[in-house]
């Protein structure tokens, strides 16, 4: 081989040995920034503190910051007020973060929020309130239609033979505003009650977290007695309460209930058999679905519209499992 051609061979493999470190540190300083993109994330996750399920999802969030990455602030509210919230949600998107979470069931206010985020450059994420109120809001939910479906099969369940003749006690949303997340549930429930010849809603109620609404309640249930057997409760917060009055009125192996959430005072009622079962999305999932989501939203500037969340069906056969399982949760 000539002096020339081994002169332009050796330039050569010079050039590829270049070519390669230059690569190899253009990945690594990628891959840094990326690393430093994930490191400087900041979530602001706004929850209830007297709620077993918002127990569970701070444990969840902060599990899946370290797996993440992600610095992640859960933030708890003593009320659920719509002053308290928006106060909270306001400071939270003024603070610097990067993404809040929170939970809404207001589409208006929801509306001003995500206005206000979008002027700071701040991504909103909803949980247990699905995307419809805007599909450009992500939502890590338990869809509202499948919370309807496995209710109403509860009741079903519950009532056997007999039929059931149901009372839905629902949150009551602001006037004016139209709630397509309890329609969607009660769509659910009148679903499979279209499947059976003996199930009727003979009434639907809808009450507040209130102090009084228990005794509220109960007098209207009273008002009622001898035309119902079974109560589906979609209020988690309301489901302990009619269990307490049923308990009052002698009516437990008369009267059904059905509820929603996952509220300690809950499953023991259901460990005691005065509620038949309760259905409630996975709190675990829940968290770590949020933080992830602001994981994709970092690397890719994108996410799905709406992560669903897997809902459990507790009842009297397994309601041990699940209490050892979250109660264990540190308060």
């Amino acid at each position: 081989m000539s002096r020339k051609y081994m002169l332009v061979s050796i330039g050569f493999l010079v050039l590829l040995v270049v070519l390669y470190i230059q690569l190899f540190m253009f990945g690594s300083v990628r891959q840094a920034e990326k690393t430093d993109r994930q490191q400087g994330s900041r979530m602001i996750v706004i929850s209830k503190d007297n709620d077993l399920i918002y127990q569970h999802l701070r444990k969840s969030t902060a599990e899946a910051a370290k797996q993440y990455h992600i610095n992640v602030e859960n933030q708890t509210l003593q009320s659920w007020e719509s002053t308290t919230l928006r106060d909270s949600v306001v400071f939270a998107i003024y603070s610097g973060a990067q993404a809040v979470a929170f939970q809404s069931s207001d589409p208006m206010f929801t509306q001003e929020m995500y206005e206000l985020a979008s002027d700071q450059g701040v991504q909103l994420i909803l949980y247990e309130s699905e995307n419809y109120q805007r599909d450009t809001i992500p939502a890590v939910s338990a869809n509202s239609y499948s919370i309807g479906t496995s209710t109403g099969q509860l009741a079903i369940d519950a009532s056997g033979e007999e039929g059931c003749k149901a009372v839905l006690v629902l949150e009551k949303t602001q006037e004016g505003i139209p709630s397509t997340y309890q329609n969607m549930k009660v769509q659910g429930i009148m679903e499979v009650f279209g499947q059976y010849d003996n199930a009727e809603i003979v009434q639907t109620l809808s009450t507040e977290e209130e102090v009084y609404a228990g005794e509220k309640l109960a007098n209207t249930l009273e008002a009622l007695k001898n035309t119902y057997n079974t109560i589906i409760c979609l209020n988690a917060y309301t489901v302990p309460l009619i269990a307490q009055q049923v308990i009052d009125s002698n009516l437990v192996d008369k009267v059904q209930i059905i509820g929603y959430g996952m509220q300690q005072q809950t499953l023991d009622y259901v460990s005691r058999g005065v509620i038949y079962g309760t259905v409630t999305p996975d709190p675990d999932q829940m968290g770590n679905d949020i933080v992830a989501m602001l994981h994709t939203w970092v690397n890719n500037h994108s996410y799905d519209d709406n992560m669903p969340v897997p809902l459990h069906t507790i009842t009297r056969e397994n309601v041990d499992k699940f209490s050892r399982q979250w109660l264990e949760t540190e308060q």
